[in-house]
């Protein structure tokens, strides 16, 4: 019986080549599956992000509110977190590619992985309507609210706006973000007051859903 012996530059070129080997195997399989998984259950990776703020910071969240657009038409806000300075309407989108525009354009430019351009419905534009609409159903000031699209974490974005009232956020930015306006120089809202839109917010989410 021959009994072959591997010399040191054989070892390390099987442990190179199985390192190698794991690495294309994550790369090709198992990442593509991730993104799978990630782009069919965002809301969830979402509504962890917000809730884990939440807790952390004792503020109120109210998620899936539903109020009348208009006569005809409900609307869903995904998250309404408020806090101590602001209330935040954060919704909730997954963009299979990157963004760019003007936050005053009607639509914005999604450049898919592959280069091809599609226009696509502009947050800034929606948000400013939504805002108005909400303040009129719910009696709170449009001045207290702050809008937010949280968008997946490899959706790179390229949008010129000045707004400090709309913002479109990756999910791992979201905590410092919030941080971030929640440190600006405006009193708190009065605890009575918030309380109010608090309640008032959850019972024209319960009566509404009951419809």
């Amino acid at each position: 019986m021959i009994v072959y012996e591997l010399t040191k530059i054989q070892i390390t070129f099987i442990i190179v080549a199985s390192i190698v080997g794991a690495v294309l195997l994550v790369i090709f399989a198992v990442l593509p599956l991730l993104r799978i998984y990630h782009k069919r259950n965002y809301k969830g990776y979402y509504y962890r992000k917000i809730y884990n703020y939440t807790l952390n910071h004792d503020f109120y969240l109210i998620n899936n509110f539903v109020f009348k657009l208009d006569s005809k038409h409900n609307t869903v806000i995904d998250h309404m977190l408020f806090g101590e300075k602001f209330i935040y309407v954060i919704m909730d989108k997954y963009y299979e590619g990157d963004l760019t525009g003007n936050s005053y354009d009607p639509d914005l430019i999604l450049i898919a992985k592959n280069g091809s351009k599609n226009y696509v419905d502009n947050p800034y534009v929606a948000f400013n309507k939504l805002l108005s609409r909400l303040s009129t159903v719910t009696g709170i000031n449009t001045d207290l609210m702050i809008g937010i699209t949280m968008v997946n974490d490899d959706c790179r974005m390229k949008i010129d706006s000045s707004s400090k009232q709309f913002f479109i956020i990756q999910r791992k930015r979201f905590k410092r973000l919030v941080d971030t306006i929640e440190q600006r120089e405006v009193g708190m809202i009065n605890a009575e007051a918030l309380q109010k839109a608090v309640l008032t917010v959850n019972n024209l989410n319960k009566r509404d859903k009951l419809k």
